[in-house]
């Protein structure tokens, strides 16, 4: 009898949530360019980090990007275009950060956020800037607001190089 509660059990807890792993689906993208991948996931939230490099252009075509994301849940609310030296001033303690915390993209912001040191930036090149609705909450520490545009797709201006960054919680 134990192990029937048991089977149910675990049944139980793989059906009820379809989101397990946040943005966990990005490791389908391209598997084979993918190199890096980092995760940090705990209790109160965590973020994700990802870059993909491919020895051909146009490899991330961003109309193919938009549309695995909105497969996956992901909803496109805006994009940007950056010049590599408004882009180069994205910077933490002396290296290059794509500037993400729990209260959003900051991209004028003064740089002073450890947050940013999660989401180091491997794109030094013009690039365009994807901001997706994700359906998961970043909270901003201390107070009540959150948001869930969370999810951001970087592309270089030769679409050879792409990078995943997504934040949720607290």
């Amino acid at each position: 009898m134990p192990r029937i509660f048991f089977l149910l059990f675990a049944l139980l807890i793989l059906t009820s949530c379809s989101k397990t792993s946040p943005a966990g689906f990005w490791e389908n993208f391209h598997r084979e360019m993918l190199v890096k991948n980092i995760s940090d996931q705990g209790p109160g939230g965590g973020h994700r980090a990802m870059h993909w490099i491919s020895p051909k252009q146009n490899a991330f075509d961003s109309a193919a990007v938009i549309a695995f994301a909105g497969k996956n849940g992901w909803h496109l609310t805006k994009a940007y275009s950056f010049k590599q030296d408004s882009a180069a001033k994205w910077m933490y303690d002396g290296k290059a950060t794509f500037p993400l915390s729990n209260t959003g993209f900051n991209p004028y912001d003064s740089f002073n956020n450890s947050t940013y040191s999660l989401f180091p930036r491997r794109i030094n090149s013009d690039l365009k800037v994807y901001q997706f609705k994700t359906g998961w909450m970043a909270i901003e520490p201390g107070s009540d607001k959150s948001t869930e545009e969370n999810g951001f797709v970087l592309v270089n201006d030769s679409a050879s190089k792409m990078s995943v960054y997504h934040i949720w919680g607290k």
